[in-house]
């Protein structure tokens, strides 16, 4: 039998061209759009990755009528307020959950919409802090998220590694396929020359 030699080499570091954050994570301002007041959905007007515009409709609803226990004179003022509430888009974006269906009892203030305001996403990513030296604002990094890649731009650094991105305007909008709260994989060439940021 012939002795085994061993083959491992101590490794020289060299230093990194290409850095990837240890977390990435799309973020954007959701905007939660709660019900008016207790009853049953009657129409349900807007649907997911619709666009909408502060004020339009998005829900109708048959009002459940005030609870017994409530006073006569709050009774009064119940039924004209609710008697076919709606729900409109407070802000504008792009609606990322419809929670209801038509014919469903909601309660008040149960979410009904949640809508990605002004159809903005950005990424936050986590760095090694052995590696914040070379990352600055402008570079150019690639971002991998929802079966795309992507480009984005380092707009800030932290000292503690953290580093907002925003996406490079393409023809693509990522707010169309990529949600707030979804993992991302994101590399900065280090040896790229920065990009002036606006």
């Amino acid at each position: 039998m012939t002795p085994i030699m061993n083959a491992v080499r101590p490794i020289r570091s060299l230093p990194a061209s290409r850095v990837t954050a240890r977390r990435a994570e799309i973020q954007g301002q959701v905007v939660s759009v709660g019900a008016p007041g207790r009853g049953t959905v009657r129409l349900v007007a807007a649907a997911e990755n619709q666009i909408v515009r502060k004020g339009d409709l998005l829900l109708e609803m048959r009002s459940a009528g005030p609870d017994r226990k409530m006073p006569a004179a709050l009774q009064a003022s119940w039924t004209a307020v609710l008697r076919s509430p709606e729900v409109r888009a407070p802000v504008d974006g792009r609606v990322v959950q419809v929670d209801v269906v038509t014919d469903e009892f909601v309660d008040r203030s149960q979410p009904v919409f949640a809508i990605l305001q002004s159809d903005d996403v950005w990424i936050v990513a986590d760095f090694h802090p052995d590696f914040l030296e070379g990352i600055r604002p402008g570079q150019r990094a690639s971002v991998q998220a929802g079966g795309l890649e992507l480009t984005a731009r380092v707009e800030f650094v932290d000292a503690d590694g953290s580093a907002l991105l925003e996406f490079e305007q393409d023809e693509l909008n990522p707010a169309e396929i990529l949600l707030p709260g979804a993992p991302a994989e994101v590399t900065i060439d280090l040896d790229q020359p920065r990009l002036r940021i606006r």
